[in-house]
């Protein structure tokens, strides 16, 4: 049985997003364009992921790493689309969204932050330092994991 290291995810969840928002907001001064934040989001997304893959639970070689790193960037565009509908449309129904440039860098990077949440905590669960094995399970060690996980 794997157990969740629960302070390490949150204190992960915490720093994405910490390091997203105030690096986002920089990145979106820098370029002038709300799209600076969201792709600055992104990056860091792909970091933490990365990360998790490299101290990956279960013995993969780094082919199998990379093409992990790679689907997370692919869940996440598929998970910010629908981000998109389940956010957007009651924003706009609400008369909360206008057409206006700060409402629009909020609301892009509402919705990246939205599709990025699901594929960390995927990616948590993907390494050994966001979860621990049981003592009783201990001695079995299967899949590759180290037994003081």
């Amino acid at each position: 049985m794997k157990h969740v290291r629960a302070g390490r995810v949150l204190g992960c969840l915490t720093g994405y997003a910490l390091v997203g928002v105030v690096g986002g907001r920089a990145a979106a001064a820098a370029t002038g364009h709300p799209s600076g934040a969201t792709g600055w989001l992104v990056l860091v997304m792909l970091g933490v992921v990365g990360f998790c893959a490299a101290t990956d639970r279960m013995g993969w070689g780094a082919g199998r790493r990379v093409a992990f790193v790679l689907l997370c960037w692919l869940a996440h565009a598929l998970l910010s689309l629908a981000a998109v509908f389940a956010l957007g449309l009651p924003l706009k129904a609400l008369g909360l969204l206008r057409n206006v440039p700060e409402h629009m860098q909020l609301f892009e990077m509402a919705h990246t932050f939205a599709g990025a949440l699901p594929v960390l905590a995927f990616a948590m669960t993907r390494s050994r330092l966001f979860m621990r094995q049981s003592a009783g399970d201990a001695s079995s060690g299967t899949h590759g994991e180290a037994a003081d996980c």
